[in-house]
């Protein structure tokens, strides 16, 4: 099992109104590997609206892709935990979603952002994990 993005996403969800669009960051290396695959989000993340989360250049033997949501970036090492030498864990791992469409070496996920204007400006954390 081990950790597959080169980065994880932090995004801020908005308001639908064009001066206020949502962000998305890219952070972290994620693990080694000869073609880091990446994480990305096809347009800024705003209530009531669904965005999708792609995990690209994945092994071609992925089974399995989990992309996790958290409330906090954390750096925790992976390598004695999941046995994944050189891989962190930037997600503090509030939930976990096995429904990513899994095509190796790509997989997406759609995710639904609620109409609840609590969400402004919270940043939710995203990372994959392959097996």
């Amino acid at each position: 099992m081990t950790l597959v993005s080169k980065l994880a996403l932090a995004i801020a969800v908005s308001v639908p109104v064009a001066a206020q669009n949502g962000t998305f960051v890219s952070s972290g290396t994620g693990c080694p590997l000869p073609t880091p695959p990446t994480l990305s989000i096809d347009q800024p993340p705003v209530i009531g609206s669904t965005s999708t989360v792609t995990c690209s250049d994945l092994p071609l033997d992925t089974v399995i892709s989990v992309l996790f949501v958290g409330s906090n970036q954390v750096n925790v090492p992976l390598d004695t935990l999941l046995g994944a030498p050189g891989c962190t864990g930037y997600v503090d791992g509030i939930l976990g979603s096995p429904t990513m469409t899994l095509t190796a070496p790509t997989s997406t996920t759609a995710i639904a952002i609620p109409n609840t204007l609590a969400l402004v400006l919270r940043p939710a954390n995203l990372r994959p994990l392959r097996i």
